[in-house]
């Protein structure tokens, strides 16, 4: 059965998040991309990615690694319209590229973008209690 690696940069990075969504435990490695950049949504806890401006840019993020089709079809699912999976090269921390799928925010929602960069500690410090108040339930 064919399984991919998915480079998460958000939510979907914590381990409450991301077990409640699929039915296997995965490896994973610490990563980034390049050329993106990782923006608030308005009125959302959740992060936006979106292609840069500036090629230094850089996403840091885990990667998952040999993902079951059954489960991205549920990661699919979760994150919705607003997001497109492509794959693209994720730098390891370890050393090495691998090629793995992201969720990139659509153009069409650009308008609900905010300038301020997403804060992995505010999200931390508050946003994690409410995104998952908010999205509990979801399968």
């Amino acid at each position: 059965m064919k399984t991919t690696h998915i480079f998460t940069y958000g939510s979907l990075m914590y381990d409450p998040v991301w077990q409640s969504l699929v039915t296997q435990n995965y490896a994973f490695q610490t990563g980034l991309v390049r050329g993106f950049t990782r923006k608030s949504v308005v009125q959302q806890t959740y992060p936006a990615l979106i292609p840069s401006a500036h090629t230094a840019s850089c996403v840091s993020g885990k990667v998952y690694l040999n993902v079951s089709a059954e489960d991205c079809i549920k990661l699919d699912a979760f994150e919705g319209e607003e997001y497109d999976r492509i794959s693209l090269k994720v730098e390891l921390e370890t050393g090495g590229q691998i090629l793995a799928d992201t969720y990139v925010f659509k153009p069409e929602f650009y308008h609900r973008v905010d300038k301020s960069d997403w804060s992995v500690a505010e999200f931390e410090k508050q946003g994690l209690n409410q995104f998952l108040q908010h999205y509990k339930g979801f399968k």
